[in-house]
């Protein structure tokens, strides 16, 4: 049987099975492509650390830029995307799409401004009387189950305390100390990973490696416990207390008081916040120097809304002086919202916080 190939048998083929041919190599890149993609790394509710600015306040270009805090000093190796989103440029769909993202298990941090400049809408408290609510109220108002109990004010109880005894489980009863329990992290290791399927740990040197990652998370959230209360003692931050309405499953309102989120502006000490978030508040009504003081208008996104006040101009009819972008009284609200098997990365966002006072705080950086 003559199977030579020569060019007019080549053309012949060509000429009736070149669609075959097409079908074929489409069919194998597909197979390839399908492949990558159920064999890749998939970041989970505990690897990507969500940060959102919620209505009232403006972000920033260096807003935007928290995405390059993925891989570098501020989280653990475990934190494989960062992702900032302000929830503003939404417009009309801005709570849809915060409801929406708490509602799949997104979001870590939350800025929202103790402040209620430029707002309208009314409250009512379970006397009768009404309010205008500051933008940290209106989310907490509508997402109290999705922000940390911050517990005490002094940082005891809740959120703190449920920090301390997740690090004391590793540390022999006393995270202070530091004596790490070294074989039950690698046991919890191990047990993480193969509950997890986490594949990027496949080999025995790929485990051993990531076995001393694990080590450095917890000792840097031990460290970032540690500095927060001494921060928080020292008062650059503090513990934003704030009184909630609401109505009971039997008809009845129902008030609600406690600590949800944390100043991060409670004096000028960290009024360089503003780089990254701020609003307008007229000048009587805030500590806040002048603009300038925060760094050339290139620091902030020119394209931003200022969702708090308007613009300057709207915001000083009626007054003698013109309003000053702040960052007084912007606070954090931590969330938890991820699913329970997600749960040992919950104190992730303190490492977030950290890296804020240790940014911007003016009396840290003069040490």
């Amino acid at each position: 049987m003559d199977a030579k190939i020569t060019k007019k048998r080549l053309n012949i083929l060509l000429s009736y099975d070149w669609i075959k041919i097409i079908l074929t190599a489409v069919a194998v890149i597909l197979v390839w492509s399908l492949l990558f993609t159920m064999t890749a790394t998939r970041a989970t509710q505990a690897q990507v650390f969500t940060i959102f600015n919620y209505t009232g306040t403006t972000a920033t270009d260096r807003f935007s830029n928290y995405a390059s805090l993925q891989g570098g000093d501020v989280f653990s190796y475990d934190i494989l995307e960062v992702t900032p989103t302000d929830i503003t440029t939404g417009g009309d769909y801005s709570d849809t799409l915060i409801q929406t993202r708490l509602s799949t298990g997104e979001g870590d941090a939350l800025f929202a401004a103790n402040s209620n400049e430029g707002v309208e809408t009314e409250y009512a408290r379970p006397d009768g009387t009404t309010y205008h609510p500051t933008y940290l109220e209106q989310f907490l108002s509508g997402y109290f189950s999705a922000a940390e109990d911050l517990g005490n004010g002094d940082g005891t109880g809740g959120f703190f305390q449920d920090m301390a005894e997740y690090l004391n489980g590793y540390y022999h009863g006393d995270y202070t100390k530091g004596d790490a329990d070294e074989e039950k992290i690698e046991a919890d290791f191990y047990a993480r990973l193969d509950g997890l399927n986490d594949k990027r740990f496949k080999s025995a040197a790929e485990k051993r490696a990531g076995l001393e990652q694990e080590k450095a998370r917890l000792e840097k959230q031990r460290t970032d416990l540690i500095d927060f209360l001494s921060y928080l003692d020292a008062g650059y931050v503090s513990l934003q207390q704030t009184t909630l309405y609401f109505q009971g499953s039997d008809g009845e309102p129902m008030t609600v008081t406690g600590y949800y989120s944390i100043n991060l502006c409670p004096d000028d000490r960290m009024d360089d916040l503003r780089r990254d978030v701020y609003y307008y508040a007229e000048s009587g009504s805030s500590d806040s120097q002048d603009d300038s003081a925060a760094g050339s208008s290139s620091d902030t996104s020119d394209g931003a809304s200022d969702s708090a006040g308007g613009s300057a101009s709207d915001s000083s009819e009626g007054s003698g002086d013109p309003p000053v972008r702040t960052a007084r009284d912007i606070c954090l609200v931590l969330l938890n919202v991820a699913e329970d098997r997600y749960q040992y990365a919950r104190f992730e966002s303190l490492c977030f916080v950290n890296y804020l006072i240790e940014t911007h705080c003016s009396a840290l950086q003069a040490d």
